[in-house]
């Protein structure tokens, strides 16, 4: 495949504290496989349970479509891109109840 994969870019964005530490964050990588657009995010997202904290995860994910632009119009990758693939340890919690619990 690699002769068909061309205009490779390549950002990242710190969400950790300050935005300097990198424990939290996400790398972006775009590029094109012969005229199909890719875009690929990794992510860190902040931890833990209630909806303070699922809040900090949604900005968390805006900061990274925001600080980590790619391609020739310095867009978000999601606009540019055909196919975004978002993956990582995003750290969000589901709350099934107690009726999927067995003993």
């Amino acid at each position: 495949m690699a002769p068909y994969i061309d205009r490779i870019d390549t950002a990242q964005e710190a969400t950790g504290i300050l935005h300097i530490v990198g424990n939290k964050g996400g790398l972006v990588n775009r590029f094109y496989v012969g005229s199909t657009s890719l875009g690929f995010i990794s992510s860190h997202l902040a931890a833990h349970e209630g909806g303070s904290h699922m809040e900090k995860r949604h900005e968390n994910c805006r900061e990274i479509l925001d600080g980590a632009r790619v391609g020739d119009r310095g867009l978000d990758v999601v606009c540019q891109s055909e196919h975004t693939f978002w993956m990582g340890d995003l750290n969000y919690r589901m709350d099934l109840g107690d009726q999927y619990l067995t003993n």
